[in-house]
């Protein structure tokens, strides 16, 4: 395969770093998707073909360790999860304007960096409950 892949490469205008650059720049700009192993296409298929069983099978997973998948309750056009593999440095856009970019994995603790316009709020979970309880007793008094 390497060598076919040579022999094309030789007799062509562009080179492996063009098409590296050209792959990338689409996967930052959200055209384009790579799934490197096994267990990211088969969730990517349960994504596309069944989404209700990938949350189901979601919510199972965060149920195990612990987390009430209610707290944060999902509205049935919600509840479809795209789950994405990214490793140190790579960067996650959402709707153009927000980027995750995984910084560390140690011990089982990821840490995250994000960018978002200051008009939307980012909470951790726990934050985010705090801030809708007070809402509510604010509400009620």
């Amino acid at each position: 395969m390497k060598a076919q892949v040579g022999r094309l490469l030789e007799g062509s205008p562009i080179n492996a770093a063009d098409i590296a650059e050209y792959i990338h720049a689409r996967v930052a700009a959200g055209e384009f998707l790579i799934l490197p192993h096994e267990a990211g296409r088969q969730a990517w298929k349960l994504k596309c073909q069944a989404p209700q069983r990938l949350y189901d099978d979601m919510a199972d997973m965060a149920a195990k360790a612990g987390e009430a998948v209610s707290d944060f309750p999902l509205s049935e056009r919600q509840r479809s999860m795209l789950v994405i593999g990214r490793e140190v440095g790579e960067v996650i856009v959402i709707d153009g304007g927000i980027r995750i970019q995984v910084m560390s994995v140690e011990n089982g603790q990821v840490r995250f960096g994000i960018c978002a316009p200051r008009d939307v709020e980012v909470h951790r979970i726990e934050v985010y409950k705090r801030i809708k309880a007070l809402e509510l007793q604010k509400q009620r008094a």
